[in-house]
């Protein structure tokens, strides 16, 4: 059973994964292993590879900006106060393609999640983030049951 848990915005650790700033707000730790939540800030253009979550289902709630969700080959814009909804062994792939920043909150169960951007991001700083590098993050996801999607 897990205990009261508050973290305050300027609390969350924060990480560059793979091209977006991501914070932690909750983890499985905090959650009795139910699930985590985080905040992520994509940048213009950014798209991550198609991939499939053995571990976990993802809900995402946009509060800025948008993102284009393609989830099992079917793509939906998702804009400030809409969710999405991509569930475990199912590929699935994000994309800022609306020339602006877009933020959003990523639930993810079971949370797993949390500890994964913990492990393959870069703590985050003031400067900019670090160019990805592709090959070690994906080793990093192999534990976590993430992998590339064809």
């Amino acid at each position: 059973m897990s205990t009261l848990a508050a973290v305050h915005q300027t609390d969350a650790p924060a990480y560059f994964f793979g091209g977006v700033l991501m914070k932690v707000h909750l983890t499985g730790a905090q959650t009795g292993g139910a699930f985590s939540m985080l905040e992520a800030v994509s940048p213009a253009g950014h798209r991550t590879p198609p991939h499939v979550h053995q571990h976990e289902d993802e809900a995402f709630f946009v509060l800025e900006g948008e993102i284009d969700i393609i989830v099992g080959g079917k793509t939906m814009t998702v804009r400030p106060g809409e969710s999405a909804f991509a569930p475990r062994g199912v590929p699935h792939q994000l994309q800022n393609n609306s020339g602006r920043p877009a933020r959003g909150i990523v639930v993810a169960t079971s949370s797993g999640f949390a500890e994964f951007v913990a492990a393959a991001g870069v703590p985050a700083h003031d400067g900019p983030p670090p160019a990805p590098e592709p090959e070690q993050f994906m080793q990093v996801a192999e534990r976590f049951g993430i992998s590339l999607a064809a």
